[in-house]
């Protein structure tokens, strides 16, 4: 059976290649305020493992993980791009760390053309660009080798059925223990109408509280940087004499988070009755605007 060739002009994959940048620059603009963060369960385990951060032309792609040439996990990629994190039962020490592209298949009379896009991988929260030149690959199509050579193609992309190296210092080690993120030096002072929450992570984080009487609905001030390991949150517009219910959450850079629930009451006197129309929502009043519009309900 004739060996498969792949006729790709270079034209219209450097065309491809800018839209893509493009589409991809204003995804990431977008996306980069973006709060509170999404962290799916490959998010959160960033540290001491290895993350793979692809996806597939057709999402029929399947392509493993090998580290010391043995494969650690096999993924099936879907047609956007995902994180896929592999983290060890013990230490291991790393000598080659690669991604194999396994299942090509290429039918241009029925436009089936399979490929697996690897944007980067992660080791211990230390990024590998796929595109660096340090990176090796065997079956990224150019026109001189036509997927046949290892070269350093300065592209994320495997045409044909192939790998990715990366330039993983040697005896790098994965799969060591780390402590959790802590919360702790939890204060929280109410008033009638506020509360103020004190408390300390054990790294620099980001941090956010959600609250509220029934559920989780409310969210207090956001924080966009990794700047501080100490954190004060006000909640405000509470009713008085009402049990809150909250949760504190942090993240580091890496993804890695932690959380803490809790209870406070608001002040105000036991069995106080609202006052309806005072501009103030007190409690069990949904709404109040001081009676300055008839029949709203408020």
């Amino acid at each position: 059976m004739p060996k498969k060739t792949k006729t790709k002009p270079l034209n219209s994959l450097l065309v491809t290649f800018s839209l893509l940048s493009i589409i991809a620059g204003l995804f990431f603009a977008v996306q980069k305020n973006a709060w509170p963060p999404t962290l799916s369960l490959s998010d959160a385990t960033l540290y001491n493992d290895i993350l793979v951060r692809a996806k597939g032309s057709t999402g029929n792609e399947i392509i493993e993980l090998r580290i010391n040439g043995e494969v650690v996990k096999t993924i099936k990629l879907t047609k956007q791009k995902r994180n896929y994190a592999f983290r060890p039962q013990q230490e291991m020490s790393l000598d080659t760390v690669e991604v194999f592209f396994t299942n090509d298949l290429y039918d241009p009379i029925n436009k089936i053309d399979y490929n697996a896009h690897i944007d980067f991988i992660k080791v211990n929260g230390k990024k590998y660009e796929t595109e660096h030149p340090t990176t090796r690959s065997k079956g990224s199509w150019v026109r001189s080798t036509r997927c046949t050579q290892e070269i350093s193609p300065q592209s994320e992309t495997l045409h044909c059925n192939g790998y990715m190296r990366y330039n993983v210092p040697k005896d790098t080690i994965i799969g060591q223990q780390r402590s959790d993120i802590t919360i702790t030096d939890i204060t929280v002072v109410p008033t009638e109408s506020e509360a103020k929450m004190t408390f300390t992570a054990s790294e620099k984080v980001q941090a956010f509280v959600l609250y509220g009487t029934q559920d989780l609905s409310n969210r207090g001030p956001h924080e966009k940087s990794f700047t501080y390991d100490k954190h004060v949150q006000t909640l405000r517009n509470l009713a008085p004499n009402t049990t809150y219910k909250y949760r504190i959450r942090v993240n580091n850079k890496e993804g890695v988070f932690a959380i803490h629930n809790g209870t406070f009451t608001t002040e105000g006197e036991p069995g106080q009755p609202p006052v309806c129309g005072n501009g103030k929502l007190e409690a069990n009043e949904q709404c109040d605007d001081g009676n300055e519009a008839a029949n709203d309900g408020c």
